[in-house]
This record gives C-alpha cells, structure tokens and sequence, in this order.
C-alpha cells in the first residue's frame, strides 16, 4: 500500500500539469475534446489523490511504523477515532489532506457542469490545478508522508493528548472545507478575467461555493474556540493566537464579499472592488497555512518547523503578482455602471460595513505579522497580545451589529422619511427601551456590553420586523394561517429570509461575547468536605479516585455544585499522564453548561488529600455555541435551491416586490 501511495502521489503530478494545458489550448483553440480531457485528467488527479490517502490510512491503522509520519503521530494504543484524525494531526498528512479538499471541490466543479459558464470553465479548471500543481509538488517532494524510516521503531510516539479530543475530528476539517473552498471563488474570477467576460455569470456561479466556505470557515473557527474553552483549561475561547488570526481574516474579508457582490448584481457598482476581495481571501487562506506551517509565529496550533515556508511565500507573491497584475490589465473593463446615489442607501451601508470589516482584517494581519516584522528589522521579537486586538475589534464588532442592523430596513438607491420611519422606528424604540432596562433593572455597566447588547435588540426587532411583515402579506393575499404563510414565505425568498436567520445568528454570537464582561473567578486549596464559594454558589470537595486507561494514567476529582445547599450538578476534573507523548501531563476540564453560564473548573493539583483547583463561572457561553448553530442552519437555508416564484397575485411576496415597496415608501 505504501508504493501504491507513492506512485499514486507522482502520478497526479504530470496529471495536474496535463489538466492545465489541455483545459487553456483546448478553449484557446476551440477544440472540445481537448478542453474535455483537461476534465477528465483533473478527475484522474482527485482518483490518484483519494489513494494516496486511503494508503496512508491504511499505514496508520495496521501500525506500519516504517513511515516517519505514522511513527511520529500515532502509535498502538491511540483510539481508533483519532487514527483517522492523525492523517491531519502532521504536517506532511496535513498537506495531503489539503490536496485531497482541493481535489474534490474541482471534481464537484467539473460534475456541477458548464451550462451558462462554458467560456469560463476551462481556465476556472486551469486555475484550479495550478493550485494543485503545487499542493502535489509539495506533498511529493519537500514534505511526502510516505517517507521511509531507516530501521523500524517498535512504536509509535503517538498523537499529541490534546488532539485527542472530539475536536480534532471536526474542527481542522471544518477549516480545511473554508479555506480550500474559498479556491472555487478565486478560480472563477480569474478565468473572468483572463476571458475579459466581466459580467456577473461568475459571480452567480460562485455565490453558493462561496457561501459554503464562508459557512466551513465559520462553523472552523467557532469549533476551534469550543475545543480551545473545553481542553486548553483557561476558560477563554479565543486568545487572538496566530494560527487562529489566520483562520479568521479569509472569514473577514469573505463576509465582506459577500455583502459587496449584492451590489455588483443589482446596480453594477464596485466590480474591481470585488475582484480585490476574492483575490484577497483567497490570498489570506494561503497566508495562513504559510504562517501554521513555515515555524515563523510561536503558537500552540502551529506543525513542526518545516522547510516549506520558503516555497509558500514563493507560491503567495506569484500569485499576487499575477492575479494583481490580472486585474490591473481589465481593469477598464471593471468600470461600474452606476454611482453611489446618497449615503441614505443600502449601498452605503454595505459599503461602509465593507470598510469597517477590512480595517478589522487589516489589524489583525498587522498584529499578526509585526513580530515577524520586528524581528526581521530590529532582531527583537515583540509580541502583540489579546489586549491590542481587543481594542481595535470591539469597535469593530459593534459597528459591524449596527450596520448589520441597517442594511436590511434601508431601501436602495435613496432612503426616504417614510421608508426610514417606517421601518426604523419600532427597532430604534426597542433598542434604546432595552438598553435603559438592562441599565436599571439588570445592573449592566459596562458600556461595551450594555452596547451590544441594545444594538442586538435593534437587529432582533428588525429581523421580526422583516418576517411579521413578509408572512402578514402572504397570510392575507394566499388566505394561508402564519405558520404555513410563514414557510412558503421563506421557502420563496430563500436567500432573503435565510440571511436573516444568518443575521440572527450572528447576534446571538455577540451576545455571547458580550457576556464574557461578567466572568468571575476563585480558587482555593481545600480536602475531603471543604467547599469553594464563589458568587452564590459553593463547589464541594467529595474525593478523588485513580483512573486507568490504555493510553494513560490519571486521577479525577469530584465536586458537588450547590446553591444555598440545594444540589444542581456534580464536576469531575481529572489530571492525565499519557504513557506516550513523553509521558506529557494533561488537565482535563469540568464544565456544567446552563443557558445562562457554564460553571467551569480546572484542576491545578490533584491527589488523594488536599487539591487545588480553579473555578470560574462564565456568562452566555452557550449562545455562542447557541448562536453557530442558527448561523449554520441560516446559511443552509439561503444556500438550498429556491423554488420557481409563483406567478400572478403570489408574485407580490418575492423578494423584489418586497424591495420596491421599501423604495417608494409604500
């Protein structure tokens, strides 16, 4: 299996190359058969690739430790669970797998079809596999998982213990999704600009990838931050590390795009301006996996230094050049067809939520790079903590919810006084009445999260708004009751009505933020009986007791969690040490979750007497969980195919009905 995988891997090499040249000469020349054999080597690419995986697998689960890569990330006692997941839990694995993701959005490409982009899909496959030209140069020739060992080891070192969690099997595939996916966007839009057909049919052909991948980057990241709360042991979810900045700027700059290619369909303006984003966060997924794997930046989620930064940051200023020097050259083609008609306008609001978003990604890459920076100018290496991009993106953050609030109540092209009346008053009364009762009978003085949490109420009240008033429509017109006016109102404006829900999500996410204002902390020394008190509530010590395990050796505590000595729930940390990993100790977290805070525990000493502990009690940690959930299942509604609209008397519920209702103030 091992040669199987090997030859697999340098035969999709000269393939890739072959889909690139016969996909640019066969359109160039206006020879079919040739622009379909390109699709079909890119297919034979995705065959040859899903072997080598499937042999690498196959070499971690029969313990072939003859492969450097199976010996430094598994071993005989690792679960068979995180078998699968050390394929990513390496560098070399990690890069295959990429190629892997890669390979498989170009096979649903080419399966999706060409029927309205046939002058566009060959140089979107050309694109495609000239990313993968490198990906399988890479993983053949600087970091090849098949590498052979000089003697064979008894056994593995295993998989590092924090990667053996539940997160490991959902969080790193979640972002490989994102970030691999944000290739379909770039690909399409620079076959639009190597054809000079600039006109929108890349841009509805992309919309749904896009989406997708904005939905894998931010479901990644809100992942990375659940696994980060229940494993790490200090009670955050996200600490602004590098790995995850990089994570997170392709989600910033996509959510821009997003919101910016609306404007493109409907008015025709800010064509270069959206060529510049997808270029941008295409740019910025492979920034990322520069900085995760090249050893430039200290994080706990970065891979071993290898000697691949070299070749990536070749590979980003190539293709910076070229796209940028792309774009430079159509660039009189890109002209907008339109202006901007008053700052009144949903265009305005877009815009300026596009100007806020990338001043945030622009200060987390600035805080990001400046140690590397530093260190190369001056030889000092200066870190940036949490507190710098604290400051820059709450600001960020509640303008962002503002607008997000805005955009959707204002009409195009000029808001009038009975369109800002109308659709402004009930929300901005809302949002003022809640944020003065949080103040006075909830005792909120914080003015960042009191802030949040109004703003959060004006978009709530907007969003309900936008829904009454569709499903009242509906209900009158159809003679439907609200519940089914409510569905097919929905099911007929899909991307409409499921970007709200995107919205309301996204509100939900903040609030959760905002609660982490009012965390509070104790820890304490205490044995058999004593009890920790912190704001009400009293965590017991009842015992602790030996743990025996395959893979390690531990202790747990157990802690009974009262209040004014009614019982709620019990707590057991545990302390491990693996018998691989060099005998590495790891804490395992309690965690007592409840709609309106997590009671959180982490061990610092534990033994048969006296143990320490540190407990904290975190407001509204579920709705971020809460808040990714509806965010998901949002995005799964605006990307789901929508039905034909009805014609006639029911046309009156389409979303451009809607629209011009709010444009003439009726």
């Amino acid at each position: 299996m091992n040669s199987i995988g090997q030859w697999s891997l340098l035969a999709a090499f000269p393939l890739a190359i072959y889909a690139v040249v016969a996909s640019v000469v066969g359109r160039w020349r206006r020879r079919p058969g040739l622009t379909q054999s390109g699709e079909n080597a890119a297919l034979a690419v995705t065959f040859f690739i899903t072997v080598a995986v499937a042999a690498i697998e196959a070499a971690i689960h029969t313990n072939d430790f003859s492969l450097a890569f199976v010996a430094n990330h598994s071993s005989r006692d690792l679960p068979g669970l995180y078998k699968w997941t050390a394929l990513w839990g390496g560098m070399e694995g990690s890069l295959l797998f990429w190629t892997w993701i890669l390979c498989l959005y170009v096979t649903a490409v080419v399966m999706q079809g060409r029927r309205g982009v046939e002058h566009l899909m060959p140089y979107a496959i050309a694109t495609l596999m000239t990313i993968g030209i490198f990906f399988i140069g890479v993983v053949n020739f600087v970091e090849n998982p098949f590498e052979q060992l000089p003697f064979l080891p008894a056994d593995g070192r295993g998989l590092n213990p924090l990667l053996q969690d539940p997160g490991m099997t959902f969080h790193p595939p979640s972002l490989y999704l994102g970030l691999v996916g944000m290739s379909v966007p770039f690909a399409f839009a620079m076959a639009a600009l190597f054809t000079g057909r600039l006109d929108t049919a890349w841009i509805e052909r992309t919309r749904k990838w896009t989406l997708a991948a904005w939905l894998f980057l931010g479901l990644g990241n809100l992942l990375g931050g659940w696994w980060a709360y229940h494993v790490l042991g200090w009670g955050g979810y996200w600490g602004w590390d590098p790995v995850e900045n990089s994570s997170f700027l392709p989600w910033l700059v996509t959510t821009a795009y997003l919101h910016s290619i609306q404007i493109e369909e409907r008015r025709g303006m800010l064509r270069s301006w959206n060529m510049v984003l997808v270029i941008f966060a295409w740019l910025l997924t492979i920034i990322g996996t520069f900085l995760t794997r090249s050893g430039v930046v200290s994080s706990v989620h970065s891979f071993a230094e290898g000697p691949i930064g070299g070749y990536f940051l070749g590979f980003i200023i190539v293709s910076l050049v070229v796209s940028m020097g792309m774009l430079v050259g159509r660039a009189r083609l890109l002209r907008s067809r339109d202006r901007l008609h008053s700052l009144f306008s949903r265009e305005a609001a877009f815009l300026l939520n596009n100007l806020i978003l990338l001043c945030g990604a622009f200060a987390v890459l600035w805080g990001t790079l400046f140690p590397i920076l530093s260190e190369a100018v001056t030889g000092d290496k200066i870190s940036v903590s949490a507190p710098f991009f604290m400051r820059i993106m709450v600001p960020v953050g509640l303008t962002t919810l503002i607008l997000m609030g805005v955009g959707p109540l204002i009409a195009w092209r000029r808001a009038n006084a009975y369109n800002v009346r109308r659709n402004f008053l009930w929300p901005t009364v809302a949002g003022l009445l809640g944020g003065v009762l949080l103040y006075a009978l909830f005792g909120i003085r914080r003015a960042d999260a009191l802030i949040c949490f109004a703003f959060a109420i004006f978009v709530l009240v907007g969003i309900v708004v936008e829904f009454e008033r569709g499903i009242r429509v509906r209900s009158r017109m159809a003679r439907e009751n609200p519940a089914i006016a409510g569905v097919r109102v929905v099911s007929r404006a899909r991307r409409r009505y499921g970007g709200y829900i995107v919205h309301l999500g996204v509100l939900v996410v903040f609030c959760g933020f905002a609660g982490s204002a009012f965390n509070r902390k104790a820890e304490g020394d205490v044995r058999p009986g004593e009890s920790i008190h912190i704001s009400g509530y009293d965590f017991v010590y009842e015992g602790s007791e030996e743990l025996g395990n395959p893979s390690f050796d531990g202790i747990e505590a157990s802690f009974l969690l009262q209040k004014q000595g009614k019982s709620i729930a019990r707590l057991h940390p545990q302390m491990r040490v693996y018998h691989t990993s060099n005998e590495q100790q790891h804490t395992q977290v309690a965690i007592y979750s409840t709609i309106f805070q997590d009671f959180y525990m982490v061990p610092v000493r534990l033994g048969p007497g006296v143990v320490s502990v540190d407990v904290q009690i975190n407001p509204l940690v579920s709705w971020v969980w809460g808040g990714g959930v509806i965010l998901v299942a949002g995005t799964l509604i605006a990307i789901w195919p929508e039905r034909r609209r009805a014609r006639g008397a029911l046309a009156l519920y389409s979303e451009e009905y809607v629209s011009t209702k709010k444009a003439v103030g009726a």
